[in-house]
């Protein structure tokens, strides 16, 4: 047991160290936060940071940007909230949750997340001598439509097509047996921040193909068609038919018309040659009708 002295000591150096823990502002920390949020577009998001290791973080300023320091997304500042310098863009849609604020939590809540709210934001501690901050990405996606999958049996080509999207979708082609095919040509379609895309592949005859619609953060939720059994043979349309039989008997007209005018021409042009060789005993008129073209060789 420590001598009598030296107790009030021991008391000062005990009572010293439970303010620095309770304060916690002369103790050095880092920031920690999950490296990204997904949410579907038009919701609510919500994103969480927290100082390393947990202390009180009521008098400390905790200050939620993007790009810049200012102008911020929300501030806390020692105990109150700063929207002075607030993005326009985030006016009336935020919010800080301070339930875990004395154990260095804090969460910041955006609603009715927008495409342009997407992207990294950075979560700043800041105490009397130390600061540090942490960073986290928001994702959001929007599931587009159920993709419409047709077969034009004229040309031979399965198509599949799906709007409202995001972010931009990729396709998957397999057949019965889900084994990956390999499509023809895909074409992706931006229109009013979301993406569309359409892609073709051959058709297999006698055999059932899915196309499978996804994007990479939600793999999971995938939105797919499943065609009818094609044909083994493929079979032309009456439609089709018609245009082919239209198309033959013009073909035909036109092959005849030209054959007989051939035929005229040739009978005309053997009588003038019959003509010259019958007036060959009268030279003056002969020479005529060489001069006028009207005799060959």
């Amino acid at each position: 047991m420590p001598p009598i002295m030296h107790q009030p000591l021991i008391q000062f150096i005990i009572t010293g160290l439970l303010w620095l823990g309770t304060s916690g502002q002369s103790v050095r920390f880092t920031v920690s936060s999950v490296s990204s949020v997904s949410v579907p577009i038009g919701s609510d998001a919500t994103l969480y940071c927290n100082r390393v290791p947990e202390m009180n973080a009521e008098n400390m300023e905790i200050n939620w940007f993007r790009t810049s320091y200012i102008p911020y997304v929300h501030m806390y500042n020692r105990g109150a909230e700063d929207k002075s310098k607030q993005m326009a863009q985030f006016a009336n849609r935020t919010k800080l949750l301070k339930q875990n604020i004395t154990r260095g939590g804090m969460a910041l809540l955006i609603r009715k997340v927008t495409i342009k709210d997407l992207g990294k934001y950075y979560c700043y501690f800041e105490s009397d001598d130390h600061h540090g901050k942490a960073t986290v990405e928001l994702k959001g996606t929007v599931i587009g439509s159920v993709p419409n999958v047709s077969y034009t049996e004229l040309n031979g080509f399965v198509v599949c097509e799906s709007y409202g999207w995001f972010p931009q979708p990729y396709v998957i082609w397999t057949d019965s047996a889900r084994n990956p095919l390999n499509s023809s040509w895909t074409e992706v379609l931006r229109e009013d921040d979301l993406f569309g895309v359409t892609s073709v592949i051959p058709v297999i005859p006698g055999s059932n193909i899915t196309c499978t619609v996804t994007n990479y953060i939600t793999e999971s939720r995938q939105s797919s068609a499943l065609i009818p059994e094609i044909y083994t043979e493929i079979k032309p349309s009456p439609e089709s038919c018609n245009w082919y039989f239209y198309i033959i008997i013009i073909i035909s007209c036109v092959l005849i018309i030209c054959m007989v005018l051939l035929c005229i021409f040739y009978l005309w042009k053997k009588a003038q040659e019959r003509k010259c060789s019958a007036e060959t005993a009268l030279p003056p008129e002969n020479e005529i009708l060489w001069e006028r073209g009207l005799c060959g060789a």
